[in-house]
Order: C-alpha cells, then structure tokens, then sequence
C-alpha cells in the first residue's frame, strides 16, 4: 500500500494541537507517530493491504479438523513481518489457539485457524473460502482492498478497541481462497481471561480509496475465540519506580512514577503517573529497551501495522521530515501557551508490541526513560 504525505497531514488536528511525546525529529519517529495515529482511532475497523505469498502449509488448510492438527505457531510462521525461528513458533504454540470452529453462510467458509493473545492484544488467522467461481486476486491501488463488515455490537464488550485486517492473496494466481489476519488491540477489558469472546462479519466488501463499499461475498459469521486462550505473562516490580522523560522538541521534561507493568510473549504495557500543567503533551516512559540474557535486544513498536506491512519508504519519510519542521514553531507556541499555574497528576498506560513473539524466560531486563532505569523481570 502506498502512503502520501496526506497521512502524516492527518496528525494535525483542525482546531487544537495535540502532539504525543515523542523525539519525532528522526525518520523513524515520524513513522512511528504516523502509525500511532492510523491505528489509534477506536472503535473502527481500518484494513490495510499487504501482498505476501501465504506459506503452502496455511493455504493448504481448510477446515477445522486439520487445524487443530497443528499448534497456532505454524499458521503465524510467515504472517509476521520478519519470519518466525523455530523457538518463535514453539512460544507461540503454547499461548495460541487453533480450537475454534469454521462458519459456512451463502456458500462461503471462513475458518478461524488460529489465534494469539495477551491481556490487550489479539491476532486471528482467518481461511476464506468463497463458492465455486470466487476470484479473490491482488487488488490495484485504485481498485482498493477487501474488507470484512464489522459487526462492532460483537466487540462491545471489550470496551473501547482498534482493529485491524490484513489480507494476504497469491500473488501469482486467482482463486476462490484468501488468508486474512485481525488484530484487535487496545482493549480495556482481558482477552485472554479464559472467558467468552465473539466476533463477526456481515459480508465481505471490496472498498475504494473514495471510501465506497461494493459487496463482494454475502453471508455472515460469528466466531467464538477466547475461551482456549492460554497466558503466558510475567508481571514487573515497579511500583513506585520514578523514570525521566526528557522532551527536545518542547525543552521540557517530566518524572513519571510507574505503577505497573506486565510483559507477555506478544508486547509490554506500562501504567503511569505524572505531575503537569499542561495535558497538551503526554509523557510516556521511554526510551525503552527489552534486553534479553544473551544481550540482544528485542525490537518493540507502537502499533501492530509495522509486524505486518512493508516500511515505510525513503521519499515518504522525507516529506514526513519537512511537513514536521515546517509545524514544529508553532507546535511549541501552542504548548508554551496552554501551560497554567496549577499542577495536577495524570494517569496513563503505555502499550508497545514486539516485532517478534519472545520467550519470556530469555529476557534478562527491561530499560526505561532518559536516565536508563533497569528493571529485571520476577522470573529471573
């Protein structure tokens, strides 16, 4: 998919200025904010396409009866962005889920084959299966990209939530078959406490960049997918813990006082206070490093579109550079000019996501904030 400056130019609000902390003078912030944005507006579904040739094991799989003949690991081998190692997938296999049930509505089957979760975060593989004569083929740009109708009633219970849908045809042939992946996040209730959770679709749509929805396949279907959700997460001693966050951009800095902080196989969230006189900016407590026992780090976004997109490319990135610079004076004005005389204490959580699932028991320690807090885990 394509990104024009357009999608930075969304960053900025209309009527009021409202910039996350971040050192965003860098190419790799200003992709980091775009993707913030993009994947932060709740409650609606925002599927994105990406093109990738689905590994023969995934596509060779129709029904539920094989599924469960494999560990959720394998159905994700190829679906992250970087490959899966073996230790990887076996990590993955205890968390997921491949117990779920395939739907056939109006002659279409979509099987959940597998799924992945932690407290916040969910990823479904979904197999669909249209009736005899379906094409499901790459889309052009202007063509747009499939999308599945959210029933959003189903997710409600989840409090409030972002969706994804990343949708993975053959690139070399038209079939009746397609792999797609949702990602919920955000969620302000547990997804992987064991209980109930349900999702659905009403018809499957192709639609346009002008936002215009033709019907593709009719039908509706309605999966069961947490209750074989298994948790894998080790909660970190922080209570108490003060982390510096030091913001260039607007020659400011706070001391955030952690509260909490879990980390499982798929990401890490943070929950925090803060003393301000301004809530135009949210501190958050990074810079952050997740170290593992043999020294290696493991790399962590903001938002899980990076696990499944390509990145970003060098022309967009520029644009993102100057559109920035160009707003940056006035950004600071706002924010100068928003300060009051009262202090008060706010409370925020911070969620990042790995770039690969990791093992829980290799990580030796987790680094926070300007003056490099080292926290190490309880299992170690």
């Amino acid at each position: 998919m394509k990104y024009t400056i357009s999608d930075l130019l969304d960053l900025y609000e209309e009527n009021d200025v409202n910039i996350k902390d971040k050192n965003i003078a860098s190419s790799k912030k200003i992709k980091e904010l775009t993707m913030e944005k993009i994947e932060s507006r709740k409650k609606k579904a925002r599927p994105i396409t990406r093109i990738l040739i689905i590994a023969a094991i995934v596509a060779a799989i129709s029904g539920a009866a094989l599924a469960n003949s494999l560990g959720a690991g394998s159905y994700f081998r190829n679906i992250f962005y970087n490959e899966l190692t073996e230790e990887q997938v076996q990590v993955l296999d205890e968390v997921g889920t491949t117990s779920m049930e395939s739907v056939t509505d109006h002659g279409t089957t979509i099987t959940p084959v597998a799924a992945l979760a932690d407290e916040n975060l969910c990823y479904i593989v979904l197999e669909i299966e249209g009736p005899e004569g379906t094409q499901f083929r790459k889309l052009t740009e202007n063509e747009g990209y499939y999308q599945l109708g959210l029933d959003f009633e189903s997710l409600e219970a989840l409090g409030g939530f972002s969706m994804g849908t990343y949708w993975y045809p053959d690139e070399n042939q038209v079939s009746n078959r397609i792999t797609a992946v949702i990602t919920i996040e955000g969620t302000t209730e547990k997804l992987n406490d064991g209980g109930e959770k349900w999702i659905r679709f009403d018809n499957i749509y192709i639609q346009s960049p002008e936002k215009e929805y033709t019907l593709f396949l009719e039908g509706t279907w309605a999966f069961e997918y947490g209750r074989n959700l298994t948790s894998q997460s080790v909660e970190v001693p922080v209570d108490g813990m003060i982390v510096s966050r030091v913001n260039e951009d607007f020659d400011d800095a706070w001391q955030l006082t952690l509260t909490d902080m879990k980390i499982s196989s798929l990401g890490i969230r943070v929950c925090y206070s803060y003393s301000a006189n301004t809530k135009m900016v949210t501190p958050v407590p990074g810079p952050i490093k997740v170290v593992m026992k043999d020294g290696s780090e493991i790399g962590v976004t903001i938002s899980t579109q990076v696990l499944f997109e390509e990145p970003f490319d060098e022309e967009f990135l520029a644009q993102a550079e100057e559109a920035y610079a160009r707003s940056i004076e006035e950004q600071r004005a706002a924010y100068e000019s928003s300060k009051t005389a009262e202090y008060s204490t706010y409370y925020e959580e911070w969620s990042l996501y790995f770039i690969s699932p990791v093992n829980l028991d290799e990580v030796a320690y987790i680094q926070l904030g300007h003056d490099e807090l080292q926290i190490p885990l309880n299992n170690n």
